[in-house]
């Protein structure tokens, strides 16, 4: 979201979106889980459940940080996705239960940073099993290419960079924490998390998947007796 100028400069229009969007319908359409957190289940230590559908009580609580505003906001997707013109027509309808009219934005290039609107859909797909694939080149960095608002906290960017001097379970705690942290901040609304199904004989063993790059390691695996 758009964190520095219009509507979603304002944390409290943040948090409104956050609980009014309908993870579990957005996951129906994607194969995915619906997720809320700012890294992957595998990655955060004591991960939460999925999210539910919003309630009454949410969406109350979300027209309640409102104060009864009503708004345009611009919502920008890439042209080229029809599953993400599917999520942003389920965002529309979601963010009209709370008095908000999304205007749905085809664009060639959603990480175009020239093309502001006040929000975005896009995705992340890692290149490596490691938080440090994702938040500090999301969200702890100048490049407008995948940090198109500009989202800036010196608090959790200083803890994420101590987070990435550190290893193993230490490594995973720390970045949990930042994840968390940048969390209730909400520059993004987190939607679902996918991945890409793999099948194996039962008769496989040694199945490892390495933390350097995607996949499992062809090398590593053997025959069972």
């Amino acid at each position: 979201m758009n964190t520095w100028r219009g509507l979603f400069a304002h944390l409290w229009a943040r948090k409104a979106v956050d609980l009014t969007v309908d993870r579990p319908a957005i996951a129906a359409l994607s194969g995915g889980v619906a997720a809320n957190q700012y890294l992957p289940t595998a990655l955060l230590t004591s991960p939460s459940p999925p999210p539910t559908s919003p309630t009454a009580a949410d969406l109350a609580r979300a027209r309640a940080l409102l104060r009864g505003r009503h708004a345009n906001v611009t919502l920008l997707f890439g042209s080229y996705s029809t599953l993400d013109k599917q999520y942003a027509n389920i965002i529309r309808d979601d963010l009209a239960r709370i008095g908000l009219h999304v205007i749905i934005r085809p664009v060639q290039d959603p990480y175009e940073p020239n093309m502001r609107g006040d929000m975005r859909i896009f995705g992340w797909q890692f290149d490596y099993w490691d938080p440090a694939d994702l938040l500090p080149v999301t969200l702890f960095t100048r490049d407008p290419a995948t940090n198109p608002y500009g989202f800036h906290s010196a608090r959790w960017e200083r803890a994420d960079d101590r987070a990435s001097q550190l290893t193993g379970a230490a490594r995973l705690r720390a970045f949990s924490a930042v994840a968390r942290g940048v969390h209730a901040l909400v520059p993004w609304v987190v939607l679902d998390q996918r991945g890409t199904p793999a099948f194996f004989s039962a008769r496989l063993g040694c199945i490892h998947f390495p933390p350097a790059y995607a996949g499992v390691d062809l090398a590593a695996l053997c025959v069972r007796d």
